[in-house]
């Protein structure tokens, strides 16, 4: 085996953790643990503004970060995850993630994973959107309780 083969065998198996423990319910630590395992794959996760104090749009919102951390390092080989949040003027939060990997060739069509997770997001009275260009771009706005 090559060092290649050796770093896509890692980082194979994170994502398949990262698969695998997508429909969990986070600890209150989960975040920090989302993060150790992106930096042992070569992803830096930056965030800006506070996450949301309400523990179900908090566990959203780890929710949408670790299905951003897989296709980051699936698909845009990024090395960086810059995750925003701030307060809407109307009791919403706004959350912005993008990456700075490749962009997406096509426009993305939302799988398993973002499928899903828009699901929960509009089950929980938010909203969400995907954007393709010119680099990908999540956005979820949740209500903050």
């Amino acid at each position: 085996m090559t060092d290649a083969d050796d770093v896509v065998a890692t980082w194979e198996r994170a994502i398949d953790l990262l698969r695998r423990t997508n429909d969990e319910k986070p600890e209150k630590d989960e975040l920090s643990q989302l993060r150790d395992l992106s930096m042992g794959m070569g992803l830096e996760i930056v965030l800006t503004g506070e996450m949301p104090q309400d523990d179900e749009m908090s566990y959203l919102v780890v929710t949408a970060i670790r299905e951003c951390v897989t296709n980051a390092v699936s698909y845009a080989e990024a090395k960086h995850l810059n995750v925003r949040m701030e307060n809407a003027h109307d009791g919403m939060t706004l959350v912005t993630i993008e990456n700075d990997g490749k962009p997406p060739a096509h426009d993305v069509v939302e799988g398993g994973g973002l499928s899903m997770l828009r699901r929960r997001i509009e089950y929980a009275g938010g909203s969400m959107k995907v954007v393709s260009s010119p680099v990908f771009r999540l956005i979820v706005s949740l209500p903050e309780e």
